[in-house]
């Protein structure tokens, strides 16, 4: 594929206020057999309404998409690291492949995003829903991520109006005392059984 020189930063503005017209230019480039990279790095986009947009491989590092509506959007293999990012709406956007370290990613709407191979080590994920399907088996995460997802596991063991089976007894005392690493155990109560 042939490098195709980057566009000015107010032509990229031009192109994502209008979004059909953004992937319109992204399909165009992929017939050319061009290698198009957006760099959004610290852009100003809170609030957008980025509905389906092609950011495939865009440097949006540092950028602000707080609040911003991503969903069904192509984030694939997209640099994100550092990124605002809470409440958005990234509902049945493909991130996989993403760099999402150290992104903020509180409140936001994951629900039916595409993390396969995403990297969101060192991001914050309090309050954010994850999706529960084969998409998201691949996310790279860090211990601090792991915890807070083992207490929740924990938590539905211990909440259950069902009796648990003893291989869930036992999977709970052994996941119990890592569970209750989590960061905000002090707020939610330690799981004790």
């Amino acid at each position: 594929m042939k490098l195709k020189k980057t566009l000015k930063k107010r032509q990229i503005e031009a192109l994502i206020g209008n979004i059909g017209k953004w992937n319109r230019y992204m399909a165009w480039c992929r017939r050319k057999d061009w290698y198009f990279k957006a760099n959004l790095k610290g852009a100003n986009l809170r609030k957008s309404n980025l509905f389906k947009a092609d950011l495939s491989k865009a440097d949006l590092s540092k950028a602000n998409l707080s609040k911003a509506d991503l969903s069904k959007a192509d984030l694939s293999g997209a640099d994100l690291r550092w990124a605002n990012l809470s409440k958005a709406d990234l509902s049945g956007a493909d991130l996989s492949g993403a760099d999402l370290r150290w992104a903020n990613l509180s409140g936001a709407d994951l629900n039916g995003a595409n993390l396969s191979g995403a990297n969101l080590s060192g991001s914050d994920l309090d309050f954010s829903s994850l999706p529960l399907w084969c998409g998201s088996l691949k996310m790279k995460t860090d211990p601090k991520q792991r915890k807070q997802i083992a207490y929740h596991l924990a938590s539905l063991f211990v909440n259950s109006e069902e009796p648990l089976t003893d291989e869930e007894k036992q999977l709970l005392d052994v996941i119990k005392p890592y569970a209750n690493q989590f960061h905000r155990v002090g707020e939610c109560d330690k799981i004790i059984i």
